[in-house]
């Protein structure tokens, strides 16, 4: 979520000078700020009745051919900046979420802890927080988390160099031995939250379908 756009910048309200009242905000300020309401002390665990669906374009595991961004909420949700972004944030994590089920639930596969890497992890903790709640498993996030795939592929094109060690041995010693991480263990509320969510989630999923027949993939 945070990708291109942290080079962007905003101002608000929009098209006037800035004043000490009406500054120009930097997108890692923006966003920051939105990520750090989504775990402020007075949302919803559960994101208070939102949900949010990502999708962009189509999806294996949740039985879409296609996407449409959506977002839905009852009359009576709790709507508030807080609640949105952390269905925001929910939303991205519940496609995974699917797969991961898949692995853990229905495999019996036995997961440890996970490290977290891309650029949703450019605000410190927040994304950390809410995947560890997903998955009810630690998230370690390194320093280098926000670089996503160009770091990767660095580390692969390092790999090539190195091919006579194994992989495992390669990274402890090499990639992650003097790595700055943190790690965010789970929540039971935010982790109780989460399944709420996933399970409106899941049965809402019929509206994504009707988005897809009703809303044009382009429209002019």
């Amino acid at each position: 979520m945070h990708g291109s756009a942290c080079s962007a910048s905003s101002r608000l309200p929009s098209d006037n000078p800035p004043t000490p009242g009406n500054r120009l905000l930097d997108a890692g300020t923006l966003y920051g700020t939105l990520f750090r309401s989504a775990i402020a002390d007075d949302v919803d665990s559960n994101c208070g009745g939102l949900i949010n669906y990502p999708f962009r374009s189509g999806e294996f595991l949740a039985g879409l051919s296609e996407g449409r961004p959506l977002f839905a909420r009852g009359p009576e949700a709790r709507m508030s900046l807080g609640n949105f972004m952390r269905a925001q944030l929910f939303g991205a994590f519940s496609p995974v979420k699917i797969g991961m089920d898949v692995m853990t639930k229905d495999e019996g596969v036995a997961v440890d802890s996970l490290v977290g890497h891309g650029g949703i992890f450019t605000t410190p903790k927040v994304a950390q927080k809410i995947l560890a709640a997903a998955f009810d498993t630690p998230i370690k996030v390194m320093a280098t988390a926000a670089e996503g795939g160009a770091w990767g592929m660095a580390v692969l094109a390092d790999y090539l160099w190195h091919a006579d060690q194994p992989l495992d041995e390669y990274l402890d010693s090499r990639v992650f031995s003097d790595a700055v991480s943190t790690t965010e263990e789970p929540d039971a509320d935010d982790v109780a939250g989460f399944e709420e969510f996933f399970d409106r989630f899941r049965k809402g999923l019929p509206m994504e379908h009707a988005a897809i027949a009703s809303i044009p993939l382009e429209t002019k």
